[in-house]
């Protein structure tokens, strides 16, 4: 369906969902969930990342980019107040993955 896999977020995690259920949940547009597109923008060089996450009308927008952050730092963004940067541009001193 995609070339990059869909998440979903499961209680506070972000999971990756398997292409069958993914195909499920498209195909069924009229239940509670959906896909939507959500992009992480890196402060420094402005590479972006985007990525299919599937949510409910209940998740409003800042918890989705929240939810999209903490995916990021899944794969060694550093997103956190201070603001969102690719591995080749996280500050010195932070953590991979790691709220500073």
């Amino acid at each position: 369906m995609t070339d990059k896999p869909a998440h979903e977020f499961v209680g506070h995690e972000v999971k990756t969902l398997p292409d069958e259920a993914f195909t499920s949940i498209v195909r069924n547009l009229t239940g509670p969930r959906y896909p939507t597109a959500i992009t992480v923008y890196c402060d420094r060089c402005y590479v972006d990342h985007p990525g299919i996450y599937v949510v409910t009308d209940d998740i409003g927008r800042d918890e989705r980019l929240g939810f999209a952050r903490a995916r990021m730092r899944t794969i060694g963004w550093s997103c956190d107040e201070h603001g969102d940067y690719c591995p080749d541009c996280r500050p010195a001193g932070a953590e991979k993955g790691a709220w500073r």
